[in-house]
């Protein structure tokens, strides 16, 4: 350390004061690197949000979708179906149940596999007792031995 001192001491004025710039120089470029660089980081850092932030907007957007949807599908549920298809004898036949958009209503497809004509009429009975509209019934294959495939498309 003494013998820096010795150093710039032994300097004259003009060149003490250039090697005085030059280190004010260097610091403030260092300084302003640090900063741009901090820069950088919060810059990335309010991309993250502003995508996170529109992430979660999508996600409110859809669960109010979903809920006014649930709402509608609220008078008949799986249970029901599942709970009619069992009363009328023919919850064995279900192959499946899926809610569906039909005519712009949220309603359920019901399939049915290897059922009578019987068996049909008492799941429609049972269905319509419960206030429950049938919507669509199709055929996709006439009468196996009598059985048939059906699918229904029900809701309240």
């Amino acid at each position: 350390m003494k013998k820096l001192e010795i150093f710039f001491n032994s300097l004259e004025q003009n060149e003490k004061r250039t090697i005085f710039i030059a280190v004010l120089i260097f610091i403030l470029f260092i300084g302003i690197f640090f900063i741009y660089e901090q820069y950088k980081k919060i810059k990335a850092i309010e991309t993250k949000i502003t995508k996170e932030i529109a992430n979660y907007n999508e996600v409110l957007e859809l669960a109010s979708i979903y809920s006014s949807k649930k709402g509608n599908l609220k008078s008949l549920n799986l249970s029901d179906i599942d709970k009619i298809s069992q009363i009328s004898g023919i919850k064995s036949k279900v192959s499946s149940i899926k809610p569906i958009n039909y005519e712009g209503k949220e309603l359920f497809e019901i399939n049915l596999e290897n059922i009578t004509p019987v068996e049909l009429e008492t799941f429609i009975n049972n269905l319509q007792k419960e206030n429950i509209n049938i919507y669509a019934i199709t055929i996709d294959n006439i009468r196996q031995n009598n059985n048939l495939k059906i699918s229904v498309i029900a809701g309240a």
